[in-house]
């Protein structure tokens, strides 16, 4: 006897949850509000739509990415922009931009090829830096460290190119 009024107030609580829950979605409440729960909307700056593209076909991130840093560099080896990108579950995201003489010059923005750009999924914050890695079993690491300061790509033999931030946001 006490297993059934056990089992008829469970059935009881559940059904009851249940039609809570259908009466909220058609009401078009379907959960906590905002304050309870991450949104999958951005709060931030949208990174690139070839990134958010690019991303999406490569590593399938967890809703559009939004732009953590944006940096605008200048070396000897040339100038490069770089987004780190964040999903709606924290995952971060490197997208690197080698600019050619044109852009440098004012030219708008080339799509990203192969040849001038890399989008990475291997990326940590460590202190005030953002590294990302690309291995590779033939040629080894590369790391690409940036920051509001400096972009630094340490590259598998031991070599560092050092690049200047020119521009940033934030």
């Amino acid at each position: 006897m006490l297993a059934v009024v056990f089992l008829t107030v469970i059935g009881s609580s559940v059904g009851y949850l249940v039609g809570r829950h259908v009466r909220d979605v058609r009401a078009g409440n379907s959960g906590p509000g905002p304050a309870d729960t991450p949104s999958d909307t951005p709060s931030g700056k949208p990174c690139p739509d070839q990134t958010q593209h690019d991303a999406q076909a490569l590593f399938k991130p967890q809703g559009a990415l939004t732009q953590v840093l944006y940096v605008r560099t200048h070396g000897d080896g040339g100038a490069s922009e770089v987004w780190i990108c964040e999903d709606t579950i924290g995952n971060l995201y490197y997208q690197g931009h080698r600019l050619s003489q044109e852009e440098q010059d004012g030219a708008p923005r080339e799509p990203f090829t192969d040849k001038n750009s890399l989008i990475l999924q291997t990326v940590s914050k460590q202190g005030d830096d953002y590294v990302a890695e690309n291995s590779s079993a033939k040629t080894g690491t590369t790391r690409y460290r940036v920051s509001t300061a400096r972009l630094e790509i340490d590259l598998p033999d031991g070599t560092v190119q050092r690049e200047q931030v020119v521009a940033h946001d934030p």
